[in-house]
């Protein structure tokens, strides 16, 4: 992030993670996909399905860029982010899938708690 670290700036070079996790997923990378995890972070799909951990979350992310998304491009727009301290920010992402089976094509939002590293 640049300037102060409680500033709302959603710009494309500002929301790092955001344009990060659109690009790993897209590019199929579920090890980059896992990387912007911590250790022992947790990720829940929209489906309610939970992993727990880089090890876990890479599997699923192999697993799914392998089979039901292969074809799947997937578009992010963050909605709001609220600083809970200057490290801390839960970000309210609208996103949009194609090339998925139509249940799992529909546009959804999400919400990630992502570090801010100023």
């Amino acid at each position: 992030m640049t300037g102060d670290c409680d500033e709302l700036d959603t710009s494309e070079s500002d929301m790092k993670q955001v344009v990060d996790w659109s690009d790993a997923f897209n590019r199929h990378d579920a090890h980059a996909v896992a990387t912007l995890f911590t250790e022992d972070g947790d990720f829940t799909n929209p489906q309610g399905i939970h992993r727990k951990g880089r090890k876990e979350i890479e599997e699923r992310f192999t697993t799914t860029s392998g089979g039901p998304f292969k074809s799947v491009h997937r578009t992010d727009s963050v909605r709001s982010i609220r600083f809970l301290s200057p490290e801390i920010a839960p970000v309210d992402v609208d996103w949009e899938m194609t090339g998925a089976k139509a249940a799992m094509a529909q546009p959804s939002l999400s919400a990630k708690v992502f570090s801010n590293r100023c």
